[in-house]
């Protein structure tokens, strides 16, 4: 590697440089930034067995299904 000494006798040899080494900054998720997704799949998934069973209408399951993807793109 260019700029980096092999030579055992160099204290500095096999160091890790300090942007490699360091550790991320600022704050980490708490969850994985996929989350809100998946709640959106599993809210429409329920929205569409309500349609199924009769329990909406499908005019009912498009305006909710609408509602809940413009809240997941506004979260």
């Amino acid at each position: 590697m260019v700029g980096h000494s092999t030579n055992p006798a160099d204290p500095a040899a096999g160091a890790v440089p300090a942007s490699i080494g360091a550790a991320p900054s600022g704050p980490v998720p708490a969850q994985p930034l996929a989350q809100p997704q998946r709640d959106v799949i599993a809210e429409i998934e329920g929205l569409a067995q309500l349609r199924a069973n009769g329990s909406l209408s499908e005019a009912e399951f498009e305006v909710m299904k609408a509602q809940a993807l413009s809240q997941a793109r506004g979260a």
